[in-house]
């Protein structure tokens, strides 16, 4: 499925360079008949959703009915329930960010409040633009993926507000950082998590889709944002070139400042990129009231992830076997990780807690790093 909608994506428009999907062609097909005929008539409508959205401008006939749930981009998805078998020609057309699908005793449009079209929740504004995609049943059923999500639209529409809030303070923080979120942030999922643990995700082999904490904490959901943005960006960078030689050890065997678990050294990178970057945007000097935190707490915070990035790149450099290229991206990281050394300047309690808390891990976990 994935493949095929790719396929149709770089057909429909020959100067994209996604490397792989984009999030919003993902989707999870019901096959209503047991027919290989029909399985392809499904993936025709598939492949016909992903071209008009990405054209913007398009209409398509097909003498077939189209799948139960037929997503139209990244704008949202109509509810089509069970059409076939059913003769008579359907017709697709999107102008602009107007979606049309007529058939047989069948008309929907999302551009009124149709009872057949489930519309996402966009997320614009200064430095991102991306949606909440409520109407894919493949990232917002529980019973398809792993992770506990939000699914009410209520709920959601307030929280993209906060996410929008959150993408406003890295564009004041930092233009580069804010058109990373920008470039590689399309799709946007509320995760559950619990009072002691704030998470968020991304999946590799869906770029541009990225789960952040439901929560409304300004502080907790920008520091979320630009570490994601960074495993995006991280992830576009592998594209380009092996980081390790084919001879490293990827096995789940090495420490990481921020798991209990043994880890890949892949991802024990890819911590100390992001939380380089997550150091630093607590370094700024806007940050406390950015943020709404206390000053003493953003250079706490930007000491402690800089001294977990600093250990992270010992573990790297002592176990990996890294190409030039991958080289050039750790001495990059260790360049941000020492500047930051250099100028934060945490209270002396902070500096010795935020010590004793790395030192302790690391103490629990020190199988991991021989």
């Amino acid at each position: 499925m994935r493949v095929w909608a790719h396929t149709i994506a770089r057909v429909a428009n020959s100067q994209a360079q996604q490397p792989v999907p984009h999030s919003s062609m993902l989707g999870y097909l019901h096959a209503d008949a047991p027919s290989a005929t029909r399985l392809i008539e499904l993936l025709g409508w598939e492949g016909i959703a992903a071209t008009c959205c990405l054209n913007r401008v398009a209409a398509f006939d097909l003498p077939s009915a189209p799948p139960d749930s037929l997503a139209i981009g990244d704008i949202g998805s109509f509810k089509v329930a069970p059409r076939w078998p059913t003769s008579g020609n359907w017709s697709l057309a999107v102008t602009s960010e107007v979606a049309r699908l007529v058939g047989p005793q069948f008309a929907a449009s999302s551009e009124h409040s149709d009872p057949h079209w489930r519309a996402n929740i966009r997320l614009g504004g200064a430095g991102i633009n991306a949606c909440i995609p409520l109407s894919n049943s493949a990232l917002m059923n529980r019973d398809l993926q792993e992770y506990p999500i939000v699914r009410s639209r209520a709920y959601a529409a307030i929280w993209a507000s906060a996410v929008v809030r959150a993408a406003d303070v890295i564009n004041h923080y930092s233009k580069f950082a804010a058109a990373c979120v920008d470039s590689f942030v399309r799709c946007v999922i509320p995760l559950v998590g619990s009072d002691e643990v704030i998470g968020s995700a991304s999946r590799e082999d869906a770029l541009g889709m990225i789960y952040l904490p439901a929560v409304t904490r300004l502080d907790q959901l920008t520091e979320c944002l630009l570490h994601e943005t960074m495993h995006q960006y991280l992830y576009r960078i592998e594209e380009c070139g092996d980081l390790f030689s084919s001879d490293t050890d990827s096995r789940d065997a090495y420490y990481s400042p921020w798991r209990t678990d043994a880890r890949p050294l892949r991802m024990t990178l890819h911590g100390a990129f992001v939380f380089a970057a997550v150091a630093h945007l607590y370094l700024w000097n806007e940050a406390h009231s950015a943020l709404e935190l206390d000053a003493g707490e953003c250079a706490r915070r930007a000491y402690y992830r800089a001294k977990q990035v600093r250990l992270a790149l010992d573990v790297v450099r002592r176990h990996a076997k890294l190409t030039k290229f991958g080289m050039a991206v750790i001495e990059a990281v260790n360049e941000d990780s020492l500047a930051i050394m250099e100028k934060v300047r945490p209270a002396t309690k902070d500096r010795v807690s935020a010590d004793e808390l790395i030192g302790a891990h690391f103490g629990h976990h020190i199988a991991y790093a021989h």
